[in-house]
């Protein structure tokens, strides 16, 4: 029989190997447990809005389909050789100014929406909002 010796309250107490053993393994249980909780929480972590861009060149939109989060900024780049727009395919939909080659025109997505360029209607495209 092992007998360790603890030092409590300025006093020397004997305790049994088997005792020791159990306190430790229920501390280090509790200890885990502790551990483990705190890699879960229930604060929400906020990222920034991030901006993503869409190059309009040969004729097309790229790329063509994009997914981000609601209050990211999209910039649209001309790099083609002729003017374009971004019009969108909803009801009360928006257009902007022309963009001309080399020019940019921004704009913040707050829900999934498709699009087109008015003056090319075989342009489309499609911002998915998640």
């Amino acid at each position: 029989m092992k007998v360790y010796t603890c030092f409590i309250d300025r006093s020397f107490k004997r305790m049994k190997s088997s005792t020791l053993k159990a306190n430790s393994l229920f501390y280090l249980g509790l200890l885990a447990i502790v551990a483990i909780g705190t890699g879960c929480s229930d604060t929400v972590t906020h990222r920034s809005h991030q901006s993503y861009t869409i190059e309009i060149k040969e004729m097309q939109f790229q790329p063509a389909a994009l997914t981000l989060r609601a209050g990211d900024t999209v910039v649209f780049i001309n790099r083609d050789f002729v003017t374009h727009d971004v019009t969108g395919q909803i009801a009360g939909g928006w257009t902007p100014s022309p963009i001309d080659p080399g020019d940019m025109w921004s704009m913040v997505v707050d829900k999934t929406i498709d699009y087109f360029c008015s003056f090319h209607p075989v342009m489309k495209g499609r911002i998915t909002t998640e």
